[in-house]
């Protein structure tokens, strides 16, 4: 006997339903039954939009690798400035990132 194996939306995990354009899943609501619940996703081209659980549950979506290079699409910037960011100094005390630079 075949089990059906539920596809259950994961954050930051890449999908892409049958002849569609590959999104990410970028929130997840709880499915309250009658309350409003939904999953938002986001296509590569920036496009955002959010489907309800039982939309998500009919779309087929499957995981796939994600693009090269999605960076710019999620608006992260890319690998050359990963880790540069609001640096905390003193709790509660956030600098601007230039200010690094001037120190240097």
């Amino acid at each position: 006997m075949e089990l059906l194996q539920l596809n259950v939306p994961e954050i930051g995990e890449w999908y892409r339903v049958q002849h569609g354009e590959p999104f990410v899943v970028v929130a997840i609501e709880a499915d309250g039954g009658e309350a409003e619940g939904g999953i938002g996703i986001q296509y590569f081209d920036g496009t955002l939009e959010e489907l309800d659980h039982h939309e998500w549950s009919t779309l087929g979506a499957q995981p796939v690798a994600a693009p090269e290079d999605y960076s710019g699409a999620l608006d992260l910037g890319g690998q050359s400035d990963a880790g540069i960011g609001l640096i905390a100094e003193d709790e509660g005390t956030w600098v601007d990132p230039l200010s690094i630079v001037e120190r240097l």
